[in-house]
């Protein structure tokens, strides 16, 4: 583990905002939202403070931070990386990065049996 990136309180909602740390912006347009709920990841990864970086994924958690940013999330299917069932069922853990070869390669690091 490097760091903590920033993260909506509880891991939910499509901004990337807490009382604690405040609001992490889009990292090509400080009037747009990052996303959420991996919003830090992908603007840490965007302005290439991380060359890789994962997050968890339960309504778009890893793709839109990731669209939004320019960069590439990827949700897994389900077993596909151990968790611990962290909030919902439906929830998963994923890379993100910014090319493709290095999504594969964390998720190949990340992936097992559950």
């Amino acid at each position: 583990m490097i760091g903590k990136t920033n993260a909506p309180e509880f891991g939910l909602g499509s901004q990337t905002y807490n009382p604690v740390f405040g609001t992490t912006f889009n990292a090509y347009d400080q009037l747009l939202t990052s996303g959420g709920s991996s919003g830090g990841a992908s603007v840490s990864l965007a302005t290439h403070m991380l060359p890789v970086a994962d997050g968890s994924d339960n309504c778009g958690s890893l793709r839109n931070p990731a669209g939004w940013n320019n960069i590439y999330g990827f949700r897994p299917t389900f077993g596909r990386i151990p968790s611990g069932g962290f909030l919902f069922d439906t929830s998963v853990t994923g890379p993100m990065a910014r090319n493709v070869p290095d999504l594969a390669r964390l998720l190949s690091v990340q992936a097992g049996p559950d």
